[in-house]
C-alpha cells in the first residue's frame, strides 16, 4: 500500500483542519507497471483492459479494497459487478465500472476521469500517453 491507514480524530473545533501527507502515484510508476499479455488466464475475459489496469494499480501497491459492491453498483442489467479477485486482490473486469470507481478518486495522484470526445479529442490529448484501454476507461488526469 503506498500510504499507511492514518486516523483523523473528530474534535469540538469548528472548522479544523488535519492535514495528512500522501504518497501520490506518479504517471511514471504506472506506466512502468502496466503488465504486457493478458493477467488473467480465463477464455471468458478476451478483452482484459480493466483487469491490466487493476494489475498496475496492484503493482504499485494499491490493493482497490474500495471496489466492491458496498460502494459501486453493478452496470444497467448485471446482477453484480465486474470483479476477480487476483493474488487476494480486488480486480475489475468491465472498463466502465472501472472508470466509475476512478470517479471516486480512491487513489492520490490521480484526478477525476474525463471524457473526450468530439471532433477535437486528439488537441485535448496531446501530449498525453493514451491507450486503448485508457480511452474506454476514461483519461485520468495523472499528476507527473
Amino acid at each position: 500500500m503506498p500510504n499507511r491507514p492514518t486516523v483523523v480524530r473528530t474534535n469540538s473545533t469548528p472548522n479544523s483542519v488535519k492535514v495528512v501527507q500522501l504518497k501520490a502515484v506518479t504517471f511514471q510508476e504506472l506506466w512502468d507497471s502496466y503488465p504486457s499479455g493478458n493477467p488473467y488466464d480465463n477464455p471468458a475475459y478476451k478483452d482484459q483492459c480493466a483487469i491490466r489496469m487493476s494489475v498496475t494499480f496492484h503493482r504499485v501497491g494499491i490493493e482497490m479494497k474500495s471496489f466492491s459492491e458496498k460502494v459501486m453498483k453493478p452496470l444497467p442489467g448485471k446482477k453484480d459487478i465486474g470483479r476477480i479477485m487476483l493474488d487476494g486482490k480486488a480486480t475489475a473486469t468491465r472498463a466502465n465500472e472501472l472508470g466509475e470507481w476512478l470517479k471516486l478518486q480512491p487513489i492520490a495522484g490521480i484526478g477525476k476521469p474525463e471524457n473526450v470526445t468530439g471532433a477535437d479529442w486528439v488537441s485535448r490529448v496531446k501530449g498525453v500517453p493514451v491507450s486503448s484501454c485508457s480511452m474506454a476507461i476514461g483519461r485520468a488526469a495523472v499528476n507527473q
